[in-house]
């Protein structure tokens, strides 16, 4: 994929402290001009000791929707600054940084939720998680359950992420959230660290949708009961059972869904009472 490319650039912001740049890629069969992508600043991530080249390899390979797509990876350094007015980011441009260019994102999901607070974008109802009836909304329902699919997918392709605590490594494009950096190979691990890591990953979403839920919401039992079902889950079924009692936890269903799952409840317990 990478000997297409003629050329790329990106323009790097001093000012705002990102760690992410807008930039264009360029392709030997196109003549119309660049493509959008956002270069990512490598050397500032955490999470991981992998180096670039390797986590661009591991990303390669997965093609869901909610994973961001790499299109190459390059060090970056710049000549020379004026000494006197160089800045700190400027100094490490100097000195050379890694990075990973990914398909075209605006903001972490840190910096979109910043903005939304903010009001620099303007969609209020994404910040609205609990809808009334103590639901949750159907953005956020399917975001979730999306989420937890994508970290399903990352793990049947014999990869784990590592790092889903930290913020960066969930940006936002469009009207989705994704997940990038995948971090490790499950089969550099032993078997029984391989189910440790897959049940980690899931945990490392709960603490940041915690995060997320818990804004402006002190009193929710719902949320409560889903955040505590990813230690309790684990403790009861296999990896299999516990990815499906995830997805289909009542927080994650409409409400017409919750009532035919508490229906189906009902039924089942009158059979095995045998009523």
């Amino acid at each position: 994929m990478g000997s297409r490319i003629s050329f790329y650039n990106f323009n790097v912001d001093y000012v705002s402290g990102k760690q992410h740049y807008d930039g264009e890629l360029f392709f030997k069969e196109n003549k119309q001009g660049g493509m959008p992508v956002t270069f990512m600043n490598m050397d500032a991530k955490a999470g991981t000791k992998l180096s670039v080249e390797e986590i661009f390899r591991l990303n390669i390979k997965l093609t869901d929707k909610r994973i961001l797509r790499p299109w190459m990876y390059t060090f970056c350094k710049q000549k020379s600054f004026n000494d006197e007015l160089c800045s700190e980011a400027e100094r490490k441009m100097v000195k050379g940084w890694w990075s990973l260019c990914y398909e075209k994102f605006d903001n972490t999901l840190t910096e979109w939720l910043a903005k939304l607070q903010n009001k620099e974008i303007s969609d209020p109802d994404k910040l609205n998680f609990n809808v009334g009836n103590k639901c949750l909304s159907d953005f956020w329902r399917g975001t979730i359950r999306e989420l937890i699919e994508a970290i399903a997918y990352i793990h049947d392709c014999g990869l784990f992420h590592g790092s889903l605590k930290v913020s960066g490594n969930y940006v936002v494009v469009g009207e989705q959230v994704k997940l990038c950096n995948i971090g490790g190979r499950l089969k550099s691990l032993r078997v029984h660290d391989q189910h440790s890591r897959k049940i980690q990953d899931f945990k490392d979403l709960r603490d940041t949708l915690k995060k997320l839920l818990t804004m402006g919401h002190s009193k929710w039992p719902e949320r409560d009961s889903f955040l505590k079902c990813f230690d309790d889950l684990a403790k009861l079924y296999g990896y299999g059972k516990y990815v499906e009692k995830l997805k289909k936890h009542p927080f994650l269903l409409t409400p017409s869904e919750r009532v035919k799952h508490i229906v189906g409840i009902y039924y089942d317990d009158k059979f095995f009472r045998g009523e």
